[in-house]
């Protein structure tokens, strides 16, 4: 998990500097987001984890769907109704 925390460019230097090896031989992107975790809570920075995202992607299209059908059913029942009228 991605961390918030207020970093400045020497503060990245020294560690990148300390770390050179070890992110050197992190193959994966969770092995770096470890070093710096570690690196950050040695330093005494208060590490603040991100909070999940609470609306899905997903949910926008079901959504747009949504409206798109009760549009689509409001216009027919007011076609109709005009229909209906001009007939009488």
């Amino acid at each position: 998990m991605p961390y918030a925390v207020r970093f400045s460019s020497k503060d990245l230097k020294e560690f990148y500097e300390r770390n050179k090896e070890k992110l050197k031989n992190a193959e994966r992107m969770e092995e770096v987001q470890q070093i710096f975790s570690e690196y950050v809570k040695k330093k005494g920075y208060k590490v603040a984890s991100l909070p999940p995202p609470s609306f899905d992607p997903t949910d926008a299209i079901i959504i747009l769907a949504m409206i798109i059908c009760i549009y689509m059913t409001v216009g027919l029942l007011i076609f109709f109704l005009v229909i209906f009228f001009f007939m009488i």
